[in-house]
């Protein structure tokens, strides 16, 4: 699928203009979301704070998922290692040497994607290139809140070599550097998380049926792609390395039980404004993309790349905003397309042919008029989410924890019952609100299990069948780990979510155990803004009842 000769006509020192005015907006996109992170060193998305706790575990010498268990692949918890001796080098936050090492990598790919299109100022769909790169830069800027979540990541690493295989499969020349550098990089990508390439077979697929050919299957950047997803998998299985095999024996398969355990009812979309967005913003965008798809052969593929981000977030256990971060992606990416569509057919409008010097002048006045638009649009965006980020940060509310009627906030709780450097334990189905709390008071983390979000999807996996004995195994093992923690009483705090998750401790018989060397204190809540059910950094669209044990000083 080819676009009119028409479109490529355009001047090539017209095209050098764009392309300044693009890389400009760039940059100074990425300039304010910069100055937004250097005001907010203590701001960290809630795995990126989980992953850091995981690191300094690393840093001590304990042995990830034999020692201690968390649900993030090794290149995640490894690779948090970078910023969190940075950080302890340089004696800053680690959360802020996290998000500037993200905004760089977020900047880098930008620059990648920039460097793989605008250059090709030959290429028929150069109208939309400009438009592209920008979109990509506005992307991270809605990321703001999801700095280094998995699927942030996932999408960074993924985009080069999302538009390196949209040239090959078009008879494009791909240089070797861009070939091999991006394959590199969705591997990695993919191997952040095993459900990340249905993205890749599924684009795959796409283009085959559309484009018959076996030629670019074999491309050197997918055979460097694949090369290095098998790489890392031979890896884990043949790695002498301590933490592979109970990697291998125990988040492999949690990750198995994921999807037995998802809900096809599309979470939040009724409660949460941001997700209900994001889904009609995308099918806008495709309703307005499906009449020209013969004007950017690019379309299809982002429409097929937003209904696989769909399906991925409705095979997510929770319907949390990162979840829909490649739908963001997609979505903002085809705007922007759509925006170079229109732009390309106003400009071959029979009565403006007469016209063409002077139409590539208004033409370049809108774009830097719309880039000034658009920039004091990202500016006043960025300055009500520091103000949003303000009001987020974990203080001292005047309520004094367990007599009030309204129960305080976890933070308050921790304020009063904990100082710095105490274990706290929090048992929930969401990262929230353990991390970035724990991070951010200076406190850390309790016992082998970092996290609890993974314990439903467990519980869901017992049911009869091949593989009920071996969850069975892997629940004992984790919930008698579980008890043995609790019996140390190391936790100067234990947050329970109430529904879910304390049904589960009940189940498996380690209610008793919190009970004989812990007391209930109170409920906690999610931190609110205004006074309105609105958790700061992220929404759940309705909030959930957390309580709080202290140690008793005698066991019963």
């Amino acid at each position: 699928m080819t676009t009119s000769l028409g479109l490529a006509r355009q001047k090539l020192t017209s095209r050098t203009g764009y392309c300044l005015v693009s890389m400009a907006m760039v940059a100074i996109i990425f300039f304010l979301v910069l100055l937004t992170l250097l005001r907010h060193p203590s701001m960290i998305a809630p795995e990126a704070a989980l992953n850091l706790e995981a690191a300094k575990l690393i840093a001590t010498g304990k042995v990830p998922y034999q020692d201690f268990l968390c649900f993030a692949s090794p290149i995640i918890i490894y690779g948090s290692l970078v910023p969190l001796l940075t950080a302890q080098v340089l004696n800053i936050a680690p959360s802020l040497v996290m998000n500037l090492t993200i905004w760089l990598v977020a900047l880098s790919s930008t620059l990648a994607c920039a460097k793989i299109l605008l250059s090709r100022t030959h290429h028929r769909e150069w109208h939309i290139f400009p438009p592209i790169i920008i979109a990509l830069a506005l992307a991270n800027v809605l990321m703001l809140f999801q700095l280094g979540q998995n699927e942030h990541l996932f999408m960074l690493l993924f985009m080069p070599y999302l538009l390196v295989r949209w040239l090959r499969w078009n008879d494009y020349h791909i240089s070797k550097t861009e070939a091999i550098a991006s394959g590199i990089l969705a591997g990695i990508g993919a191997s952040l998380c095993e459900i990340y390439i249905v993205f890749l077979i599924l684009l795959e697929c796409q283009w085959l049926g559309t484009i018959v050919k076996i030629g670019p299957l074999v491309a050197p950047e997918a055979r460097t792609c694949l090369i290095t997803m098998l790489a890392y998998g031979l890896f884990l299985i043949m790695s002498p390395a301590p933490f592979t095999a109970a990697y291998l024996s125990t988040v492999v398969p949690i990750f198995a039980a994921i999807p037995d355990y998802y809900d096809m009812a599309m979470y939040g979309l009724d409660s949460v404004p941001e997700r209900r967005d994001i889904f009609y913003a995308g099918i806008a965008a495709i309703l307005f993309a499906v009449p020209k798809t013969n004007r950017s052969s690019l379309s299809l593929i982002l429409m097929l790349l937003f209904f696989i981000s769909f399906w991925f977030y409705l095979n997510q256990p929770t319907g949390l905003t990162h979840s829909a971060i490649p739908m963001i992606f997609s979505a903002t990416l085809l705007w922007a397309v759509n925006l170079g569509v229109l732009g390309a057919t106003i400009h071959r409008l029979k009565l403006l042919k007469r016209r063409r010097r002077a139409l590539e002048r208004l033409n370049f006045c809108l774009l830097c008029t719309f880039s000034a638009i658009l920039i004091a649009l990202t500016n006043t965006f960025l300055q009500h989410q520091s103000s949003k980020i303000a009001t987020a940060f974990p203080v001292v509310t005047d309520k004094t924890p367990g007599e009030n009627v309204v129960p305080a906030d976890c933070a308050s709780w921790v304020a009063k019952y904990s100082n710095k450097g105490d274990q706290l334990m929090f048992l929930t189905d969401d990262v929230l609100p353990g991390y970035p709390l724990i991070l951010q008071m200076n406190r850390q983390p309790s016992g082998y299990l970092l996290e609890s979000t993974f314990l439903p999807y467990l519980d869901h996996a017992l049911h009869p069948g091949e593989n009920e004995r071996k969850y069975s195994r892997l629940c004992e093992k984790l919930y008698n780990r579980l008890k043995q923690d609790i019996i140390g009483q190391k936790a100067k705090m234990i947050f329970i979510q109430d529904a879910a998750i304390r049904d589960l401790l009940v189940k498996n018989e380690v209610m008793p155990t919190i009970e004989k060397y812990y007391e209930y204190r109170g409920g906690a809540r999610l931190k609110k803004i205004d006074e309105i059910d609105q958790e700061p950094l992220e929404y759940h669209g309705a909030q959930y009842n957390i309580a709080v044990f202290l140690p008793r000083k005698t066991p019963l």
